[in-house]
């Protein structure tokens, strides 16, 4: 059990908080066993993932396409309709650890019933980890090398693999987010095709500092929420041109130093508001958490962004090529990967 203080998922489900204590998706020795002896093994594009995302190859990759894909085929395993109903299931939760504010993108069990089509996806979900512990074991049946036993094919730790996949779910979570509030109410064709836009906004967006920079930028443009000037402007363009045309509306160095402020601010507010009266941040605010891990992550991309943000501690990057589970303590809200 997890005491929070209060939690959102971006699309105007917030969870009620003081006194109430949520149920967070723990997955116990017995639980897992339970789960397998029903589960009937992981499908073909499943069991796949770790080869697939440890292969390197001398053609760049695009990065927004390996994020859509990789939560596409979490979410069809799991039996979802599609990724975007699959990330729904998730949020972030904000809460208190020894004095410290703790920002984290969570799993809870009263969200995944909510939003999962049948019991059976939901059950699916609550046994994330137990799957990957069985798709692990089916790995180290493969063919091994003839002079070191290892395993002859080249697959990803699964620590960074969990990792990785919770990663991308978040980066989908918030990139529906952007395409479902800021611009599909006024796209002029494929009205309510959240995965036609989906594709086409984000295209640009080759490296994962190009997306983390462009969240950051689109929620920077939007702070008070619907614009249909701007968002009409920017859809005009060609899918190539979106990332640059929101950096060059963004370059404004002041007006990036007011809008960390109002995030901060409002962060500070709603926390302190719902231990006071037992009230919910503002329902307009359903993005907040969404908007400051955004934020956080653009720091922790742009070196030079430090000049312009309040003054943050910032841990050793690591050596290793991928990044595992951990906290980052970025100032007073500590961002972490962490899913329970």
């Amino acid at each position: 059990m997890v005491s929070m203080r209060f939690g959102q998922n971006g699309f105007g489900n917030q969870y009620e908080q003081e006194g109430r204590r949520w149920s967070s998706n723990v997955e116990t020795r017995p639980r897992c066993e339970k789960f397998l002896k029903t589960w009937s093994g992981p499908g073909q594009a499943f069991r796949n993932l770790p080869v697939a995302m440890a292969k390197r190859t001398a053609r760049p990759q695009h990065y927004w396409n390996i994020v859509y894909v990789s939560t596409k085929i979490q979410a069809e395993e799991f039996g979802f309709s599609s990724a975007p109903q699959f990330v729904k299931c998730r949020g972030w939760v904000l809460s208190r650890r020894r004095g410290k504010f703790v920002l984290e993108y969570r799993k809870v069990k009263e969200i995944i019933h909510a939003y999962a089509p049948s019991n059976a996806a939901a059950t699916m979900v609550s046994g994330f980890n137990a799957m990957i512990d069985q798709l692990y074991e089916l790995q180290k049946k493969g063919v091994r090398d003839i002079y070191t036993g290892e395993t002859a094919i080249r697959y990803l730790e699964k620590i960074s693999l969990v990792s990785a996949l919770n990663r991308h779910c978040q980066e989908f979570q918030i990139a529906m987010i952007i395409v479902e509030k800021f611009f599909l109410p006024h796209v002029p064709h494929h009205k309510g095709d959240i995965d036609y836009w989906l594709k086409a906004i984000l295209f640009s967006c080759r490296r994962r500092k190009d997306l983390m920079n462009f969240f950051d930028n689109v929620f920077t443009l939007f702070q008070d929420g619907d614009d249909k000037a701007l968002a009409t402007e920017l859809l005009a363009l060609d899918s190539n041109c979106m990332r640059d045309e929101v950096s060059r509306h963004c370059a404004n160095v002041q007006h990036r130093k007011d809008y960390e402020k109002r995030v901060e601010t409002q962060l500070r507010a709603s926390f302190e508001r719902g231990t006071r009266s037992n009230k919910m941040p503002d329902e307009r605010k359903n993005v907040l958490l969404c908007r400051s891990r955004t934020h956080d992550w653009a720091w922790m991309h742009l070196p030079e962004y430090k000049l312009l943000t309040l003054k943050r501690s910032k841990k050793k990057s690591s050596k290793k090529r991928h990044c595992s589970l951990g906290e980052f303590s970025c100032g007073w809200v500590v961002v972490g990967l962490l899913d329970a």
